[in-house]
């Protein structure tokens, strides 16, 4: 009997396929922990992002489903924030507002992921020059959100403009759009924990809103994102990184796909503009 193992949890907490939100839980359950000294139980498709997290009891969702635990008297919640149309600029971070099903607070000095890297995953690769790793779309994630894409076609850009300066190396799926003269392809070749290995061995990363975004911050990487104007950084970004945000009347919106400016958010911010910060930040010529 579980209970007979772990005891009895206040309750069992999950969130389905989004990698990018399972990550997000995690200062909130620090904090449980921290404050109730009590351990959460956590039903996941993603157990890897959990690994030496000493505030969770793993389940994985490939072997439990929601309705075992639930049958068992067990009470199982599915966190949430704010979006869409009710997501202003004064609402808070998307880490609070998940804390706040957890009935703790998260302080601003803790408003990051947590997550835990062994030396020996990270990128071992030697290279003289800076590395940083790019992506060039999240429109192959499991919840594709076409408001957040900039154009992979920029993102090639800046590869061609900064390839004999820095080492590149790009991650995410086999089936993202491939940049050209990248230093390493990556896509679709490593697991969580590897690419996040990577992101954490880099100065650098560059991309857009979402799990990579998350996962740098968690391992204290500096970021660049594309932010356009879907959401404004103060609601799920982080004051460290180099946040390019296109402020229009119509910003914030948490619209999905749908945009009745064909995305001008995201069509005025050029490569030239980011090319330039990377430099900024890495001290190039």
């Amino acid at each position: 009997m579980l209970t007979a193992l772990y005891g009895k949890p206040e309750f069992i907490v999950t969130w389905g396929k989004a990698v990018g939100d399972n990550l997000l839980m995690t200062p909130a359950i620090s904090e449980y922990y921290e404050q109730r000294k009590k351990k959460v139980w956590v039903l996941t498709y993603f157990p890897e992002l959990f690994k030496n997290n000493h505030s969770v009891i793993v389940f994985n969702n490939h072997e439990f489903e929601e309705n075992f635990f639930k049958e068992k008297g067990f009470k199982v919640f599915i966190p949430y924030y704010v979006s869409c149309g009710d997501m202003l600029t004064s609402k808070p971070h998307i880490i609070k507002q998940i804390a706040g099903h957890f009935n703790v607070l998260i302080n601003d000095d803790k408003l990051k992921p947590v997550y835990r890297v062994n030396k020996s995953e990270l990128y071992h690769k030697k290279t003289e020059r800076p590395l940083i790793v790019i992506q060039s779309t999240t429109a192959n994630s499991h919840y594709p959100i076409l408001n957040k894409e900039w154009y992979p076609e920029r993102f090639q850009e800046i590869v061609y403009a900064l390839k004999d300066q820095v080492e590149f190396v790009q991650l995410g799926r086999s089936d993202d759009s491939k940049l050209c003269q990248v230093h390493t392809d990556l896509r679709g070749s490593t697991t969580i924990r590897e690419a996040i290995g990577i992101i954490a061995s880099a100065q650098l990363f560059v991309g857009l809103v979402g799990f990579y975004m998350h996962a740098a911050r968690a391992v204290n990487t500096k970021s660049i994102i594309i932010y356009g104007g879907r959401e404004h950084p103060s609601q799920s970004g982080y004051p460290d990184n180099i946040n390019i945000y296109t402020p229009l009347h119509c910003s914030p919106c948490w619209k999905w796909n749908d945009c009745e400016y064909d995305r001008k958010c995201m069509r005025e911010i050029n490569s030239a503009e980011v090319v330039e910060k990377i430099k900024k930040y890495l001290h190039l010529n």
